[in-house]
């Protein structure tokens, strides 16, 4: 299988499911965890999935994350004390 067919496959598991880990991908697709890994990364760098600990969601469930920007004055006298 070539990497843009895994990386489709990839996509549809993830819409599908919402996340997925790399050990269930990497069975599925029948290649190494490192290669879903590396899938994941280029996915993630053109903004179609979000890598996680241990795996991949969709860009969509993250949209409660509040941009580091936007925190950043966020609390402070919490921070400070």
């Amino acid at each position: 299988m070539y990497a843009a067919e895994r990386r489709a496959e990839i996509l549809r598991l993830v819409q599908e499911r919402g996340r997925v880990a790399v050990q269930a991908l990497a069975e599925h697709l029948s290649v190494a965890p490192e290669t879903v890994r590396k899938d994941l990364n280029e996915l993630e760098r053109h903004g179609l999935v979000a890598r996680t600990h241990g795996g991949v969601v969709r860009v969509d469930r993250l949209s409660y994350i509040t941009p580091v920007t936007e925190r950043s004055g966020l609390r402070e006298a919490e921070k400070r004390a």
